[in-house]
């Protein structure tokens, strides 16, 4: 703030001097100050004559941290190693089970990092059709999927845009949609006999296609990636929101992923950035799989060493996600997002062609 002040000192007059960031020139003193100190609200904005540094951005280091930041980011390095040697240590007398899942800490890193890079994109996409074809029952895949998405965007991929940006959070949205997850969830585990799995599917597969359908025309209008209008909470957007939570939970509850897609859905219509309305909607979806993940570890269906191995993968991932961010950036993330829809749209119809689910 002083250097920039002090670089104001020198500037020319302000009716002869360009307002940075393409802020209109006023003779206003206060129009002067906020354009010449603070960006435009939204989603804060790199300076372009200092970009960060990818190791930074892995790393979470920043040149000018807080005490709280700094043994923040720091403790997370710490626990990497930690977390790469836990299956190590609880299977020394049996390393056969951490040989037999060498490929989920590589599936984990795919799992967290393109989320974490801002596409809403839970595990479940990722580890269900793999674990499926692997030969694990599925609703064993649905678990392990639960339970690490519970670190993997519940814990890792946040706390990755904590340290980087933590505008691109929408706390309303949080607040509203994840009691109402948790709970719907939590009902349908204990209340509510499970429906058939191709009724499900169904419903699923309609989601996911309006979802890439709607993604892809923004995409190639061009206006996906440069809204930016700010989020309100009126009553409007909260019965949507309510509706979005009730049905998406009810979807989570039976194959772990639902709830982000179609929030996410409903923020992108509402003309919302897709980083936040991506980074809000997998964070309500990690919260969620905490409540999904309780119950699926109480009934002994999640893979405990395949989960403990990929815990490192999840770790790594979330680091890598803000890196792939700046290097791919909003549209190609995107683009990736909408291959992976149409991926599991294909796996889920022919699954119910060929009478699978």
């Amino acid at each position: 703030r002083a250097r920039l002040w002090a670089n104001r000192a020198r500037m020319p007059p302000a009716h002869v001097q360009e307002p940075p960031w393409g802020a209109l020139p006023s003779n206003n003193e206060e129009n002067e100050k906020s354009y010449l100190l603070e960006p435009p609200t939204g989603m804060k904005q790199e300076q372009e004559e200092a970009p960060p540094k990818l190791w930074r951005l892995f790393t979470g280091i920043k040149v000018n941290m807080t005490r709280g930041e700094a043994i923040f980011v720091y403790t997370r390095l710490l626990l990497l190693p930690v977390f790469f040697a836990l299956p190590f240590i609880l299977y020394h007398d049996d390393l056969h089970k951490v040989s037999q899942s060498w490929y989920t800490p590589l599936l984990a890193i795919l799992a967290a990092a393109i989320p974490a890079a801002g596409a809403p994109i839970a595990g479940g996409i990722i580890f269900i059709p793999v674990l499926h074809v692997a030969g694990f029952p599925l609703d064993q895949a649905v678990a392990f999927s639960t339970a690490t998405q519970m670190l993997g965007v519940g814990v890792f991929a946040p706390v990755s845009w904590l340290i980087r940006d933590r505008s691109v959070f929408i706390p309303s949205v949080l607040f509203v949609c994840i009691g109402i997850g948790v709970g719907i969830v939590l009902i349908i585990h204990f209340c509510v006999p499970r429906p058939p799995d191709i009724a499900i599917a169904a419903i699923l597969c309609s989601f996911m296609l309006l979802l890439a359908a709607t993604t892809t025309h923004g995409l190639v209008r061009g206006t996906l990636v440069a809204q930016n209008r700010p989020f309100a909470l009126t009553p409007r957007s909260t019965g949507f929101l309510v509706l979005s939570s009730l049905v998406g939970g009810v979807i989570t509850a039976y194959i772990a992923v639902g709830i982000d897609k179609i929030i996410f859905l409903y923020l992108t219509t509402d003309g919302v950035h897709p980083v936040r309305a991506a980074v809000t909607s997998i964070t309500v979806v990690g919260m969620v799989s905490f409540a999904n993940a309780g119950f699926y570890f109480s009934q002994s269906l999640v893979p405990i060493n395949y989960w403990l191995c990929a815990i490192c993968g999840l770790f790594v991932g979330s680091m890598l996600g803000p890196v792939l961010n700046v290097l791919l950036g909003p549209r190609i993330i995107l683009s990736l997002f909408v291959l992976l829809l149409l991926g599991d749209i294909g796996r889920e119809l022919s699954a119910m062609i060929m009478g699978d689910v």
